[in-house]
C-alpha cells in the first residue's frame, strides 16, 4: 500500500509534535505542506499559553526540512483580529 496520498496539507492552529514529521509521509513528491500554529511569545497576548502547544523558534523547520524544501518561513507578530505570535511555513516534499 502506497502512503503518499495528496498533494497538499494545510494545518492551522494545530500543535501535536509527535505526528508532525507523519504528515511528510501523507504527501506525493513535489506536494506541499503549509503549517501555522503558535509560537512562543505567544502567552503575551493570550492563548494557548502552555509551551507544549507553542513551536519554538525554527521549530517546525528543524522537524520536518530535512530533504524537503523550505519555500516560506514566518515567525513573529500577527496582527488579525488580536495579536498573536505565530510560525507559518511552506514545505514542498523532494524526497
Amino acid at each position: 500500500m502506497k502512503n503518499e496520498y495528496y498533494d497538499i496539507i494545510i494545518v492551522v492552529n494545530y500543535l501535536y509534535r509527535p505526528k508532525i514529521k507523519k504528515l511528510i509521509n501523507l504527501l506525493k513528491n513535489g506536494g506541499y505542506l503549509f503549517y501555522e500554529t503558535f509560537s512562543l511569545g505567544n502567552e503575551k497576548y493570550g492563548s494557548p499559553k502552555n509551551p507544549n502547544f507553542l513551536l519554538k523558534d525554527r521549530e517546525i523547520i528543524n522537524l520536518i526540512s530535512k530533504q524537503n524544501e523550505i519555500l516560506s518561513y514566518f515567525n513573529g507578530k500577527v496582527i488579525e483580529e488580536k495579536i498573536s505570535i505565530k510560525q507559518r511555513c511552506l514545505i514542498k516534499k523532494t524526497s
